[in-house]
């Protein structure tokens, strides 16, 4: 793991914050996803400029966007369904 990918894996865990703030709850599920893997790969991109790769590679940016979106989807269910914030989040949603 390459600083670029350290650097994604700690904003993900703030990015189902973020998405869930982007979205609203009657939405599909598939249209939620998406909406995050779309947050994931601004983030990556983002994190890979952020921390100085120069070569901007389409390896190192799908291992980083993939590391966001693993990291994002644990942090979802760890800290947000599995700590009842859910309701809480759902209540904070774009109407």
């Amino acid at each position: 793991m390459d600083n670029a990918q350290a650097y994604g894996l700690l904003i993900a865990l703030l990015l189902p914050f973020l998405a869930g703030l982007l979205t609203k709850a009657t939405w599909p599920s598939w249209l939620r996803f998406s909406v995050l893997v779309a947050l994931s790969g601004a983030v990556g991109a983002g994190t890979l400029y952020y921390s100085g790769e120069l070569v901007f590679t389409a390896d190192t940016y799908l291992v980083t966007v993939a590391a966001i979106v693993g990291a994002s989807q644990t942090a979802y269910y760890v800290l947000i369904k599995a700590t009842g914030l859910k309701p809480w989040l759902d209540g904070m949603l774009v109407n």
